[in-house]
């Protein structure tokens, strides 16, 4: 390689200052490019966010509405349930008393029946108690009302 003249050392030198001049237009011009991307982000974001926000809204009123109608549902049902519960419970307490006076009435004819089967026993054991008191002799009873054998 051969030495550079001064020549052409100086004139490369002045076209790199001329491109270093140019720095500062070009960086202005980028810093100007960056304020208005951040503005349009800014704003962007700022339209997102309320779009979000007003989707956020109305999701939320479906939800609410959705919820309240079914609650009224779920509470009509639940009004019914109680009415067929209750209804079946009436059925089932008139039942349960026409059982018990069905039984009531069994135990009295039970009863009944065993007192008179009682009274027949009992007359039959005081005629028996008869008959042999009839076929002994009497004794006397002594002092100190014990019995002799």
């Amino acid at each position: 390689m051969y030495p550079e003249r001064v020549e052409e050392r100086v004139v490369r030198l002045e076209q790199q200052m001329t491109e270093l001049r140019e720095l500062p237009a070009q960086v202005a011009g980028l810093t100007l490019q960056v304020v208005q991307l951040r503005t349009d982000m800014n704003a962007g974001f700022s339209a997102l966010r309320a779009e979000m926000h007003l989707q956020r809204d109305e999701l939320l009123d479906k939800l609410s509405a959705q919820g309240e109608k079914l609650l009224g549902k779920l509470s009509a049902q639940g009004e019914e349930l109680r009415g067929k519960i209750s209804a079946q419970g009436e059925e089932l307490r008139g039942e349960m008393r026409t059982l018990a006076e069905t039984l009531r009435g069994e135990i009295r004819a039970g009863d009944e029946e065993t007192r008179t089967q009682m009274r027949i026993l009992h007359e039959d054991l005081v005629a028996r108690i008869g008959l042999l008191q009839e076929g002994l002799p009497r004794r006397r009873r002594g002092n100190g009302g014990t019995r002799r054998r």
